[in-house]
């Protein structure tokens, strides 16, 4: 038993040049802005009486601050950053991209096929979640586009 738990955060520490143990950590990252952001969409829709879509945006945007914060400093391999502020753009402008298809698959699930707003929300995070994680690895992580390459991270970091 101790040298399967040895295994286990031997796989989730360590090198993360490794794809599988990046989505792995990206899989309890996203768990955790998840939970932040269902939690919220349900106190703003239920007690708050907030329409669910506006509950819905305002919650991402929670899940979203939270996930750039743990998928930054654990998820993927660090590189010293140039321009944190570049990297938060991309990163946002990648999310508001799976937010505007999470809203859409949100209202889409609700008004056409009368899901409950909740069950709604986990099928459309899901389709969207792995969508997400590649376009941050490869577009703002370990982009090979040079002109991201080139304003985020340094020259000697760049193979």
């Amino acid at each position: 038993m101790a040298t399967k738990n040895r295994k286990i955060i031997s796989f989730l520490g360590g090198d993360l040049k490794n794809t599988s143990k990046q989505f792995i950590r990206n899989i309890i990252v996203g768990l955790i802005a998840f939970a932040i952001d269902f939690c919220l969409l349900w106190v703003f829709t239920e007690f708050l009486g907030i329409y669910y879509i506006t509950s819905s945006i305002i919650a991402s945007l929670c899940g979203g601050l939270a996930n750039y914060t743990l998928a930054t400093l654990w998820v993927f391999k660090k590189k010293k950053s140039k321009n944190q502020l570049l990297r938060l753009l991309l990163f946002t402008m990648i999310g508001a991209c799976g937010l505007a298809f999470t809203t859409l698959l949100l209202w889409s699930f609700t008004e056409f096929v009368h899901f409950h707003y909740l069950f709604s929300k986990i099928l459309a995070q899901f389709l969207v979640f792995i969508c997400n994680f590649f376009a941050r690895k490869y577009l703002l992580y370990e982009s090979k586009i040079p002109w991201i390459a080139k304003a985020l991270y340094e020259e000697e970091k760049m193979s």
